[in-house]
C-alpha cells in the first residue's frame, strides 16, 4: 500500500512535482532539525548544555549537501537505515556515562559499573552523525534550487520550513510523545524513499524499528513542552535510614528497599534526577523521622515570615514548596511553574495534594513574565529549587531559569514585596562562584540580605534571604551570617544582558573552546574535499553569519520581554522565516535592482537597536510592547532578507549560494559563543562587522 503511494507522487506532473518536493524537503529539514534539538539533549543530557550543537551540526549538514547538488549518487538511499543506526547510539548513551574535565555536578551524573566516554570523543563523534544525517535534505533541495527559478525556489523553501518549524509546535504545545515525531517523519520520507520494490520494503522496515525503538525508549516517560519527565520510586538505605538518589543506587542495592509511592518519588528529567515528590505532612514525619529535615527545608522561609497571608513561588515544581506553604498556613498562594506537566504530575502524585486546595492559585508561566504582569504584593517570595540546567531554544545559550537568576529579576521581586516581606532564594549548587553571585547580585537588589545554611535546614544547598526593611529574627541556632560575604563583589554578577549564571566568569569555557575546534576542525576536514576547485562565495558565507546572529538576539530579547517559554521560542523562529519570506515576496514584486539602500537602512538600524535599551519595553503594557518589540526586531531582519533575495536573484549556481549561506550560519552559531565575554548587547556589532564584510565582497564579486 505504501508502495503504490509513492509511486502515485512520483507519477506527478514535472513542474509541479518539483514544487511539491521543495516544498516537502524544506518542511522535513526545519521538522527534523527541533525534532533533534528537542530529542537528542533529552536523551543524551551533556548535548544540551553545548549552545547551537545540534542546530549547528543540522545546518551545516544541510550546506554540505547543497554543495553535493550534482554527485550522481543520490545519499537519500542510505538514511533509512542510517536513521535506524543512529536511534541505537542514542539508545546506548543511556547507558554511558559521559565525563569531562570540569564535571557540571548535575551535567554529568551517573555511579556504579558503567562504560565512560570522554566529553570531546561524545561532541565530536554526535556533531559528525548529526551533519551527515542532514546531507540528503540538503542534497535534494541543492537540486532543486537548480531547476526552479530562484527566488521561487527560496520563497517554497521558506514556507516549507514554516510549516515545520508551526507543526512541532502544536506537536510539542500537546505533549505529543517521540514515537509519533518519528512517524510523521517516516510518512513524509516515503516520498523520497527509492522506488525498487526490495529497497522501498527495507527502507520501510528500518523505519518501522526506529518508531518501536523510539515508542521503547519513551516508556513510562512524559514528554512536557520542555523536558522528558521520568518518575521512578523512591529508594531508602535502611540503616540509618536515608532517602537515597537515584545515581546512587548501584553503589550498595543490598541494604536499599522501595518506599512506597504513599511517601513520594523522584522526578527525572532527561534520564537525571531533578526534585523529589515527597509527603512532608507532620502525619509523615511521625512515621518517617528521617525525612524532617526536609519538611525543615520547605517550612524554613514561612516560619520567619512576619506575616503569610500572600505568597508566591517561582518554579512552583511539582509541589513540595506549595505544601509547605499550606502546612505553615499562608492564606493565598500564587504558584508560577513553567512546565506545565510538572504541575500534573504533582496534581496527580503528590501525597499532600496541595495543587487542589483552594487557597493555590497556578499559573503556568515564565517566572520574569508572570512578574511583570502581576499587580499584587506579597508577604513572602519564594524561588523554588528552579535551577533547571536545561535550554529552552538551542537557537540561543538562554536556559529556562537564565533570567531568573539575575540582578534586574530580584529587583523585580523586591518590587512586588509588601512592608516587611521577605525574597527566600532556595539553591542546590554550593559552588563558591554560584554562591558569591548569588549573594552579591541580591545584595545589589535588597536593603538587607542574608545566607542561611542552618543545621538540619537544608539539606540540599544553601538559601539567601532579602528584604526591603527590618532583617526577621531567625529560628534559635540557626547559622546566620548577615554582612560577612564581600566576594560577590569579586565575580560578574548576573544581568539581563550577560545572564549566564552558571558561567564562573566572563569567559568561554574550555569544554566550549575544544567544542568550537572540533566543530571547525570535523567542518573542514568535510567540506574541503567537495569545495576543492569552486570559488568560495563570501558575500553569501556571511550573510549567514550575520543573520544567524540577528536571530539569535531576537530570540534571546523575546524571551526576556515575554518568558523563556517553548511558546515564545516557536512563534519568534516562524516569525523571522514569515519576515524573510516576505522580503522575498517584495523583491519579486517590486524587482529592486541595488543594493545600497537596503545596506544603509540595515545598517542604521542595527546601530538604532544597540543603543536602544531592551529594558525600555519592559515597563509598557502587553500589546503595545508585543506591536513595538515586534518591528524593533522585524524590520533589520526584513532588510537584511531583501539584500539576500536580490543577490540569490542573481546567482549563477543557487545551489552554491545557498550552500554557502548556510556554512555561514554555522560561523555565526559558534561566534554566538562570545556573547559569554560580551553579553547580548554586542551581538548587534558582530553582525554589523559581517554585514559589512558581506558588502565588500559583494563589489569585490562584481569587478571580478
Amino acid at each position: 500500500m505504501l508502495w503504490l503511494l509513492a509511486e502515485r507522487y512520483n507519477e506527478m506532473k514535472h513542474p509541479r512535482r518539483l514544487q511539491f518536493e521543495l516544498f516537502l524537503v524544506s518542511f522535513l529539514s526545519l521538522f527534523l532539525e527541533v525534532l533533534f534539538i528537542r530529542w537528542t539533549p533529552a536523551e543524551i543530557k551533556v548535548l544540551g548544555y553545548f549552545t547551537n550543537f545540534v542546530l549547528i551540526a543540522a545546518v551545516f549538514g544541510l550546506g554540505l549537501g547543497c554543495l553535493m547538488a550534482n554527485y550522481k549518487r543520490n545519499t537519500m538511499l542510505f538514511l533509512p537505515p542510517y536513521f535506524l543506526a543512529l536511534g541505537l547510539v542514542v539508545l546506548a548513551f543511556n547507558s554511558i556515562l559521559v565525563s569531562g574535565p570540569s564535571g557540571d555536578a548535575l551535567l554529568l551524573s551517573g555511579a556504579g559499573d558503567v562504560p565512560v566516554i570522554n566529553l570531546y570523543l561524545a561532541l565530536g563523534f554526535f556533531y559528525l552523525v548529526i551533519s551527515v544525517f542532514f546531507i540528503p535534505f540538503g542534497q535534494i533541495t541543492g537540486r532543486l534550487f537548480n531547476l526552479l527559478p530562484p527566488l521561487q525556489a527560496y520563497s517554497i523553501n521558506i514556507t516549507g520550513n514554516i510549516l515545520g518549524v508551526i507543526s512541532f509546535f502544536f506537536l510539542s504545545y500537546y505533549t505529543v510523545p517521540p514515537y509519533v515525531w518519528f512517524i510523521i517523519t517516516s510518512i513524509a520520507l516515503i516520498y523520497f524513499l527509492p522506488k525498487n520494490k526490495l529497497t522501498f520494503t527495507l527502507s520501510i522496515s528500518c523505519l518501522a524499528i526506529l518508531a518501536g525503538l523510539v515508542f521503547f525508549m519513551s516508556l513510562n516517560s512524559i514528554w512536557s513542552p520542555y523536558n522528558k519527565i521520568t518518575t521512578t520510586h523512591l529508594k531508602m538505605q535502611k540503616e540509618p535510614p536515608k532517602i537515597i538518589l537515584p545515581f546512587e543506587e548501584m553503589l550498595h542495592p543490598e541494604s536499599l528497599q522501595n518506599l512506597s509511592t504513599d511517601v513520594g518519588l523522584n522526578v527525572c528529567i532527561g534520564n537525571v534526577f531533578y526534585q523529589y515528590i515527597l509527603d512532608l505532612s507532620d502525619e509523615s514525619i511521625l512515621k518517617r523521622p528521617y525525612l524532617k529535615k526536609f519538611q525543615n527545608q520547605y517550612n524554613y522561609g514561612y516560619s520567619i515570615a512576619p506575616t503569610l497571608v500572600d505568597v508566591l513561588i517561582v518554579g512552583a515544581g511539582t509541589g513540595n514548596d506549595v505544601a509547605g506553604a499550606l502546612r505553615m498556613g499562608a492564606k493565598r498562594i500564587d504558584a508560577v511553574e513553567i512546565d506545565p506537566m510538572l504541575v500534573e504530575i504533582g496534581r496527580k502524585s503528590h501525597p499532600e495534594k496541595p495543587y487542589a486546595n483552594p487557597k493555590v492559585s497556578v499559573h503556568i508561566d515564565d517566572a520574569r513574565s508572570f512578574m511583570k504582569k502581576t499587580g499584587k504584593k506579597y508577604d513572602l517570595i519564594v524561588f523554588g529549587l528552579l535551577d533547571s540546567h536545561q535550554l529552552f531554544s538551542s537557537m540561543s545559550s538562554v536556559r529556562l531559569d537564565s533570567y531568573v537568576y539575575t540582578t534586574e529579576c530580584f529587583q523585580e521581586a523586591e518590587n512586588l514585596l509588601k512592608e516587611n516581606g521577605i525574597v527566600l532564594v532556595s539553591f542546590a549548587l554550593g559552588i563558591n562562584a554560584l554562591v558569591e553571585r548569588m549573594y552579591g547580585m541580591m545584595t545589589t537588589s535588597f536593603n538587607a540580605v542574608g545566607l542561611s545554611m542552618p543545621n538540619q535546614y537544608h539539606p540540599i544547598g544553601v538559601q539567601f534571604l532579602g528584604t526591603n526593611s527590618q532583617f526577621p529574627e531567625l529560628p534559635k541556632g540557626d547559622r546566620y551570617m548577615g554582612l560577612f560575604l564581600d566576594q560577590g563583589k569579586r565575580v560578574p554578577l548576573s544581568t539581563d544582558d550577560w545572564p549566564f549564571f552558571y558561567v564562573s566568569e566572563k569567559a568561554i569555557p574550555f569544554e566550549y573552546v575544544m567544542f568550537i575546534l572540533l566543530a571547525m576542525l570535523i567542518s573542514l576536514s568535510m567540506v574541503f574535499p567537495i569545495i576543492r576547485g569552486k570559488k568560495w562565495d563570501l558575500h553569501f558565507f556571511f550573510l549567514g553569519s550575520a543573520f544567524m546572529l540577528l536571530e539569535t538576539k531576537s530570540i534571546t530579547s523575546m524571551a526576556l520581554l515575554f518568558g523563556s517559554t517553548w511558546i515564545v521560542s516557536s512563534i519568534v523562529i516562524a516569525c523571522v522565516l514569515l519576515m524573510i519570506l516576505l522580503s522575498n515576496l517584495t523583491v519579486i514584486y517590486f524587482k529592486p535592482r541595488k543594493h545600497h539602500v537596503f545596506y544603509a537602512l540595515l545598517f542604521a538600524s542595527l546601530v538604532v537597536s544597540y543603543f536602544l535599551p531592551i529594558g525600555l519595553f519592559l515597563s509598557i503594557s502587553f500589546w503595545p510592547k508585543l506591536i513595538l518589540s515586534s518591528i524593533f526586531f522585524s524590520v533589520p531582519i526584513f532588510l537584511a532578507g531583501c539584500i539576500f533575495a536580490i543577490s540569490f536573484k542573481s546567482a549563477k549556481h543557487s545551489n552554491l549560494a545557498l550552500a554557502f549561506n548556510l556554512l555561514g550560519l554555522v560561523v555565526g552559531g559558534l561566534t554566538e559563543y562570545c556573547v559569554l565575554v560580551t553579553g547580548f548587547r554586542y551581538l548587534f556589532i558582530m553582525a554589523i562587522s559581517m554585514y559589512f564584510a558581506s558588502y565588500v565582497f559583494l563589489f569585490g564579486k562584481k569587478t571580478d
